[in-house]
C-alpha cells in the first residue's frame, strides 16, 4: 500500500513498550525502534493501520489446525507436523470502512486510510475527532478544544479502550463486561504541532485491535 498503510500487527509493531513485543525491534540509543508504527508516526508520516499474517499460509485470523480452514490439505499437514499438532495462530486481520461492498469500494477505503487492525478476531474499532473520521487530517486554530468519539465491538468481552496521542495514553476506560464500548473525551490542551490520535482496544482474552489515526494539525492563531 505504499505510504497509505502500515502493518501494526503481524508479530506486532506498535511500539517498543507496547503490550505485545516487537519481533527483532533493533532498539536505538534513545530507546525507540525504527521498526515501530509509533516511530514512523512520530516522523509525521500519514498511513492507515492494518493487520496481516506471517504464517505463510494466507489464512489471516484463522487457526491453521481448524478442519474447516484446512486447505490446501498438504499445507495443513505440513503445519501440523511442524507444530506437533498444536493450534497455530493465523495472524492479524485488516478491517476496512467501505462506502460499498465492492472491490472498488474496498480499495477506496484502503487508499483513504479508513482501516483498522486486529490480532485475528473479527473485532471492529472506529475513531473520529470533531467529525473527522480516522485516516484523515483535522486542521484547528489555537485554543480550540476537540471532541473524540470512538467505538469498539469485540468478539469477547472487552477489557480496556485506550486513546493514544503522540505515543502516550491520554484517556482510557475499563469495561464492565460489555462486548461493545464507546469512548468520549475532550482534549482541551492540544499540543501546538501536528498530533496523531488512535484507539487501542483490549479484550479479556488479550486479543487486541487498533484504529487508524486521526491527525490534528495546529495552524496557529
Amino acid at each position: 500500500m505504499g505510504v497509505n498503510e502500515s502493518i501494526v500487527f503481524q508479530c506486532n509493531s506498535e511500539s517498543v513498550d507496547g503490550r505485545l513485543r516487537i519481533y527483532n525491534p533493533y532498539i536505538n540509543d534513545d530507546g525507540t525502534s525504527k521498526h515501530s508504527v509509533q516511530y514512523a508516526l512520530g516522523l509525521k508520516h500519514h498511513f492507515g493501520i492494518i493487520g496481516g499474517t506471517d504464517t505463510h499460509t494466507g489464512w489471516g485470523g484463522n487457526g491453521t489446525t481448524n478442519p474447516q480452514n484446512s486447505k490446501p490439505e498438504k499445507m495443513i499437514e505440513f503445519v501440523r507436523e511442524v507444530y506437533d499438532g498444536k493450534a497455530v495462530k493465523g495472524g492479524g486481520l485488516t478491517g476496512v470502512f467501505a462506502r460499498e461492498l465492492t472491490r472498488e469500494g474496498i480499495w477506496e477505503g484502503l487508499l483513504e486510510r479508513r482501516t483498522f487492525a486486529t490480532t485475528g478476531p473479527r473485532m471492529a474499532v472506529a475513531l473520529e475527532i470533531d467529525g473527522t473520521f480516522m485516516g484523515s487530517v483535522l486542521e484547528i486554530m489555537k485554543g480550540k478544544a476537540i471532541q473524540m468519539n470512538g467505538t469498539a465491538q469485540g468478539t469477547e468481552k472487552l477489557e480496556l479502550i485506550e486513546l493514544v496521542r503522540n505515543g502516550e495514553v491520554v484517556h482510557s476506560i475499563n469495561s464492565s463486561g460489555q462486548k461493545t464500548m464507546d469512548i468520549k473525551w475532550i482534549d482541551e490542551d492540544v499540543p501546538m504541532e501536528e498530533n496523531y490520535y488512535y484507539l487501542r482496544v483490549v479484550q479479556v482474552d488479550k486479543e487486541m485491535a487498533w484504529s487508524s489515526p486521526v491527525w490534528v494539525k495546529y495552524l496557529g492563531e
